[in-house]
C-alpha cells in the first residue's frame, strides 16, 4: 500500500489590513549631521528637496549663526556640506525650493523673522542671484514665518502668498502676489478679498478644497487668533471669499460668531467638509 501524506495550507483572511511595524533608526551621529537651533523666536523649518537633480533628496536647514542656511548634498546617503555663496544674515524661518521661472531648475525662497524675505534665482549649476527687488517683491525688514507658492490662476506660473507677523490692526498680515510670467509680481491682496487683520500669522498653504481645479488658501494663526480659510471662487478676477472656521460644529444649524447660521457642505467623496456662514 502506498501511503500519501497531504499538507493543507490554511489562509486566514481578515477584513482588516495587516501591516508590519515600521522601525526608524536615529542616524544623525553616524552621518555627522547634528544641528541645534536656539536663542531665537520659536523654531524653523527644514527642506528635503533634490536641488541638484541627481535622484537623491538633499537637505536645507536654517541656523542662527553666521551661516544662516546650510545646504547638504545627498551623495548616496552621505551628506556633504556645499556652499552656494548665498548671503543671508537674518533669522531664517522657512526655506522653499520652487521653480518660479519654469526653467526646470530649483530656485530658493527664504522667509525671515526680523529680517528680509528673499527670492534667489538659480542660473543653472546652482549659481544663485538675489532677484527679490527686480521682480517686484518687498525687500524690507519684516517679521515673517511662512509663505506658500502655487499657481492660483492656472497660467503656468507660480504665485506667492507671504505671511507677516504683526498686531497692527491697520496692516495686512499677509500679501498675495500674482506672477506676470515670472518677470514681475503684482500685489493683488486688496482686490483678491483676502483680508487678514490683527492676526498672529504662522504659515499658509494652498489647497483645492472643492475640487474645482483652482487653489484655495488656508492660513494658520497663533495666539488665539482664528485660522482662516479662503475659497477661490472667481479665478479670472482672482477673488476669494472667507469661510468661517471658528465655533464650528458637526451639523447644520450651529451659530457663527456673527450670529448667522453655519452651513455644512460635504465633498462628493465625503473626504472633507466645508463650513460657511450664511451671511
Amino acid at each position: 500500500m502506498i501511503k500519501r501524506t497531504f499538507f493543507f495550507l490554511f489562509i486566514i483572511t481578515s477584513p482588516f489590513n495587516l501591516y508590519s511595524q515600521l522601525y526608524f533608526n536615529e542616524v544623525s551621529d553616524f552621518q555627522k549631521f547634528n544641528h541645534t537651533y536656539f536663542n531665537v523666536i520659536s523654531g524653523a523649518g527644514v527642506s528635503f528637496v533634490d536641488f541638484n537633480q541627481d535622484g537623491f533628496d538633499d537637505i536645507s536647514i536654517p541656523t542662527n549663526d553666521d551661516n544662516s542656511i546650510l545646504f547638504f548634498k545627498n551623495s548616496n546617503n552621505k551628506f556633504d556640506l556645499v556652499n552656494f555663496n548665498i548671503d543671508f544674515p537674518y533669522q531664517v524661518k522657512q526655506i522653499l525650493w520652487i521653480d518660479y521661472d519654469n526653467d526646470d531648475d530649483k530656485d530658493i525662497y527664504v522667509t525671515s523673522y526680523n529680517g528680509k524675505n528673499k527670492l534667489f534665482q538659480n542660473h543653472d549649476f546652482l549659481y544663485f542671484d538675489d532677484v527679490t527687488l527686480s521682480v517686484g517683491l518687498p525687500d524690507s525688514i519684516s517679521n515673517s514665518f511662512g509663505a506658500s507658492w502655487s499657481d492660483i490662476n492656472n497660467d503656468g506660473y507660480l504665485d506667492l502668498y507671504q505671511t507677516y507677523r504683526t498686531f497692527d490692526s491697520l496692516s495686512y498680515c499677509g500679501n498675495l502676489y500674482l506672477s506676470d510670467s515670472a518677470k514681475f509680481f503684482n500685489d493683488i491682496t486688496y482686490s483678491s478679498g483676502i483680508s487678514e487683520f490683527n492676526k498672529a500669522v504662522f504659515c499658509a498653504t494652498f489647497v483645492d478644497i472643492d475640487n474645482d481645479n483652482f487653489q484655495d488658501l488656508y492660513i494658520a494663526n497663533d495666539k488665539f487668533t482664528v485660522n482662516s480659510m479662503y475659497r477661490n471662487y472667481d479665478w479670472k478676477k482672482i477673488v476669494y471669499d472667507k469661510l468661517s472656521l471658528s465655533n464650528i460644529q458637526s451639523s447644520n444649524g450651529s451659530q457663527c460668531p456673527d450670529g448667522s447660521e453655519l452651513k455644512k457642505t460635504v465633498s462628493d467623496d465625503g473626504s472633507y467638509y466645508v463650513y460657511k456662514c450664511s451671511s
